[in-house]
Order: C-alpha cells, then structure tokens, then sequence
C-alpha cells in the first residue's frame, strides 16, 4: 500500500470536512509509524509544518524535501527493536512475522539515529554546530538551531531507554517486552510544544 499517498488523502478528506489550518497539519509515529513520519517528512514536505519520531527516526533513500522541515526524534539508548546505532535490532528476531510483514520491513533502512538527526539538519540548512543541554539525569538533547525558514532539528535521547514511549502507561507497563521509560520527559507533551511552536 501506498502509505504516504494514504495520508495525503486524509489531509484533503479533513480539509474538505472541517476547516483546519493548513500551515498547521503535523505528523508523529512511534516505531514503524516514526519511519513513516521521516517518509512523510521528506514526500509531503509541501503538506506537512513538522514531524515528530519516536524510536524511528531515519533518512529514507532518496530524500529530497522541497522545503526545510522541522524534526523532532526521541530514542532510547537501549532499544532492542530499533538500536540506536542503527541496523535491525535482535528483539525483532522474537516477532512472529507474516509475509507481509517481512515485505513491509525488507530493505528498510535501519539507519544511526544521531546520523539521522545530522542529515536532518543538513537537509534543513542548520548550523552544524549542535547545541546539547541535560535535561534530566537520563535525558540528554541535541539540538540543531539556525535552519533555513525557521526549521529546527531536535533529538531527545533517553539513557537506558528502551522502544518505549517516555511517560506513556503503554510503555511502563510493557517494560519487560519494550525495555525502561522514563517520565523525566513527557513525549506527548514534548511534541505537542514541538507542534505548536513549528507553524
């Protein structure tokens, strides 16, 4: 299926039902809805004011957004589905995959989150200077500012994190599948500021 082309449909649909603003339709996704996020990032730069990914932020192949688009990614460092470094990580070795869910992962590019958050900033035109603060004990951010038309890449990693959601009930509570969370940061509340700010 065409997954972007999908969620472009529903930006017209939406738009024909009710009246929305335009210059404030934004994208999140967690795990593989975080690839589709960074898809959508880079397909439907025209159509789209920010994307956020948790525990999926990557650079598809052939990324060529036609305007800067801010980004804003969260990441555990121990994340056993989507490692951090990159690659796909050995807990999907656990899943039970069908064939199209095989078709649906093959030749994705798992790629290092740190490098993807980087090509961001280049692809946005940022100073590669990136600024990094301690949020917490076990938060730290990066954050690359000075983007072209007012973009701004920003990644939150979680020390000892896992595919997790950070203050999610979801993630806490599947610990012993996903790994640690934290509720020194609040993703949803994170990203919906990220939103708002990020027109």
């Amino acid at each position: 299926p065409d997954d972007v082309a999908f969620l472009a449909d529903v930006i017209d649909d939406v738009s024909a039902e009710v009246c929305i603003d335009p210059d404030r339709v934004h994208v999140d996704g967690f795990s593989n809805g975080a690839f589709l996020a960074s898809l959508v990032a880079c397909e439907l730069s025209d159509r789209v004011a920010s994307v956020a990914a948790v525990a999926g932020l990557l650079v598809p192949d052939g990324c060529a957004p036609s305007r800067p688009v801010p980004v804003l990614a969260i990441h555990g460092t121990e994340d056993r589905y989507v490692p951090l470094d990159g690659g796909p990580g050995p807990a999907l070795d656990d899943l039970e995959w069908s064939d199209d869910s095989r078709a649906a992962f093959a030749g994705l590019a798992f790629g290092d989150v740190t490098e993807a958050a980087a090509t961001w900033s280049e692809l946005d035109g940022c100073d590669p200077e990136a600024t990094q603060a301690e949020v917490s004990d076990v938060v730290e951010s990066t954050t690359y500012g000075d983007c072209a038309d007012g973009a701004e890449v920003e990644l939150y990693l979680v020390d000892g994190g896992g595919h997790t959601w950070p203050a999610s009930a979801f993630s806490h509570a599947s610990a012993a599948i996903l790994g640690a969370t934290t509720d020194d940061i609040d993703a949803s509340a994170l990203i919906w500021s990220y939103f708002e700010e990020h027109p």
